[in-house]
């Protein structure tokens, strides 16, 4: 298998909390996004769904008040 460099940007904070995740499952950066991209590739699309959650008011209200308690 051939490979092709390929630059992407992140923010330096996700890139590090990422390269340590990756590190304790024994991998790199570059071999999980291998594994992502083929994902991809095999299902078509992304390997996990992308939405924007739609909570009710009384879910938006508890969470608001989560939020207000905690501080």
């Amino acid at each position: 298998m051939s490979t092709v460099p390929t630059q992407i940007r992140i923010d330096a904070n996700v890139k590090k909390l990422s390269n340590e995740l990756f590190g304790e499952l024994g991998m790199d950066m570059s071999g999980a996004v291998n594994i992502f991209l083929r994902q991809c590739v095999l299902r078509g699309g992304l390997p996990f769904i992308v939405e924007v959650p739609q909570y009710s008011q009384k879910v938006m209200d508890a969470m608001s008040e989560a939020k207000r308690i905690s501080r």
